[in-house]
């Protein structure tokens, strides 16, 4: 079921499954097999995202002084009229975004709010600025983690690498996924060519992981 509107961001029925609490673990081993050191967390504050803030904290790879619990910018995409439908609705939001970035799926009529209750690639592309100006402004240098929400992430690694934003769902995390966004080598001279080298896909590392019998398959 697809579930944005802030409303139920405390329910705790929309929480980490046991299935999800095995995959946060993992995503911990992954981090400290990146060399993920001393990083500031920046969390979603649905349940779900305290929830796996709290289990990192848990397992070592960050403390509470350095978490912080973020809003709208960190909260999954509003989706308007879609809300409380069928997951399965999510391939036609898709199919529009990979049309025109612009266009947000249809208002919720009865929010206090209709216009802002769902937002188009463009708007999560614009909050994406406002986030990596100001994270970059204080944290230069610095391990960054941030847990958000489907949509959000893959047009935050789209913004960042200059993948077409229309096309964002090509790089849709999987649940528990990390991927290490590291644009020191970045080239602007050889775009193309460095984007390459700047992300690497947690997911290798988790099968190696795996393999070595550090991390248990979720």
């Amino acid at each position: 079921m697809i579930k944005t509107n802030p409303g139920t961001k405390y329910d705790v029925q929309w929480g980490l499954s046991p299935r999800g609490e095995r995959q946060v673990r993992n995503a911990a081993a992954v981090l400290d097999a990146m060399g993920c050191e001393d990083p500031v967390l920046y969390y979603s504050n649905f349940n779900r995202g305290y929830m796996t803030a709290s289990m990192l904290i848990e397992e070592g790879i960050a403390s509470w002084s350095n978490a912080r619990a973020t809003y709208r910018n960190y909260d999954p995409r509003p989706l308007g009229a879609y809300e409380g439908q069928p997951q399965a609705l999510m391939e036609a939001v898709w199919a529009q975004d990979a049309k025109d970035a612009h266009i947000k799926p249809p208002p919720a009529e009865d929010s206090m709010a209709p216009d802002e209750s769902a937002e188009s690639v463009f708007d999560l592309f614009r909050t994406c600025l406002e986030t990596y100006t100001r994270l970059e402004s204080i944290y230069s240098g610095r391990d960054i983690v941030q847990v958000s929400h489907i949509d959000r992430t893959d047009v935050w690694q789209a913004a960042l690498t200059g993948y077409p934003l229309e096309r964002h769902h090509e790089l849709a995390f999987d649940h528990g996924e990390v991927r290490l966004i590291d644009m020191r080598g970045y080239d602007e001279e050889r775009p193309e060519e460095t984007l390459k080298t700047c992300v690497a896909y947690g997911s290798r590392t988790l099968e190696r992981l795996v393999e070595d019998g550090y991390c248990d398959v979720a």
